[in-house]
């Protein structure tokens, strides 16, 4: 992005588009990790019951 050609409110406008994208993946990335946890948790007790 060439940021000489924008004005203060176009910068601060696409920052503030970019840190909600930010945001947004942080949280499905936090989701799927809980998720993950959740297939962790479930596969060690089927383990443990098979064992």
């Amino acid at each position: 992005m060439n940021t000489k050609d924008m004005s203060i409110e176009q910068i601060t406008n696409e920052i503030t588009r970019l840190a909600k994208r930010v945001g947004t993946l942080a949280d499905q990335a936090y989701q799927r990790h809980l998720q993950a946890e959740e297939r962790l948790a479930a596969a060690s007790q089927a383990h443990k019951k098979a064992a």
